[in-house]
């Protein structure tokens, strides 16, 4: 395997200060109850505005599926309402929050965040979605 930065004593420095950070006690619950609450707070939020959508994903990862009803499979996404997660997306990144303006892609919370961060981040997806939400009065 080649590669510019393989075996570098930098890429190997780097290497040993991810896994001494992953190998901490309690590194893995206090992420994945960051993402149990995002996930949690993210319900509460599309519950108050009424927005046809609930959140999805498991330990660090979350996304909104902008769809009613239950799923259950990759059918039941089709009927994603993807204008409406593309635009979410797109805010998302004008207002600094790092994702991919791809519809139903995967979002992710890492070892840097904290509940602070995570609470900031819900402000400005709440302000997001009801600014949305009132532009677009045609959803349902």
């Amino acid at each position: 395997m080649g590669g510019t930065f393989n075996g570098t004593p930098s890429t190997l420095a780097a290497m040993q200060a991810t896994i001494d950070e992953l190998s901490k006690p309690g590194f893995y619950e206090r992420l994945f109850a960051l993402g149990a609450f995002m996930r949690a707070e993210l319900d509460g939020i599309l519950d108050r505005l009424g927005l046809p959508a609930q959140s999805a994903g498991f330990g660090s990862v979350w996304l909104i599926y902008f769809l009613s009803g239950p799923y259950r499979d990759y059918q039941d996404l089709l009927r994603n309402d993807d204008a409406f997660d593309l635009a979410f997306r797109k805010e998302m990144i004008a207002n600094r929050l790092i994702g991919q303006p791809l519809p139903l892609k995967r979002l992710y919370l890492s070892g840097s965040h904290d509940r602070a961060t995570v609470e900031k981040s819900l402000d400005v997806i709440e302000t997001i979605l009801r600014r949305l939400s009132t532009r677009n009065t045609t959803r349902a």
